[in-house]
C-alpha cells in the first residue's frame, strides 16, 4: 500500500533512530504541485519525550520549504492523538476540517500550514 501510494508524485520518507533503534518516521508526498500531504508519522512509546516528533516535524517543513512549488501542508489526525494535536497547533496548523468517523476519540480533524 505505501509503494502504491508514494509510486507516482514527489515523496519524502523520514527515520529516526535513537540509541541505536529505529523510533521514529514521517511520511508524505505531493498532493498537488502547491499541496504536501504528511501522510503517515508516529514515534514508537521508548522514543517518547525526547523531541523526535519535533525534529522529523521540522525536517519534514524544511524539505518541503526547500521545494520551490509548496505552499501549503495538509495533515490529519484524530482526537485519539491529543499529543499529535498538540504538536501540530505549537507548530502553527490550523484545523482546516473535521470528519465524523466511529465514536468521538476517532474523529479526523484535518490541519493546514501555509508555508
Amino acid at each position: 500500500m505505501i509503494r502504491l501510494r508514494l509510486a507516482h508524485q514527489p515523496a519524502l520518507i523520514l527515520v529516526a533512530e535513537y540509541q541505536q533503534q529505529l523510533v521514529g518516521v514521517k511520511v508524505g508526498y505531493a498532493l498537488s504541485e502547491q499541496v504536501f500531504y504528511s501522510w503517515l508519522g508516529g514515534v514508537l512509546a521508548c522514543g517518547r519525550g525526547l523531541g523526535i516528533a519535533q525534529k522529523l516535524l521540522e525536517a519534514q517543513e524544511a524539505w518541503v520549504m526547500a521545494q520551490s512549488s509548496y505552499t501549503m501542508i495538509n495533515v490529519k489526525s484524530r482526537n485519539c492523538f491529543p499529543a499529535m494535536v498538540r504538536l501540530l497547533f505549537r507548530n502553527g496548523y490550523a484545523i482546516e476540517n473535521m470528519e465524523k468517523k466511529g465514536q468521538l476519540r476517532d474523529y479526523r480533524l484535518g490541519f493546514t500550514k501555509q508555508i
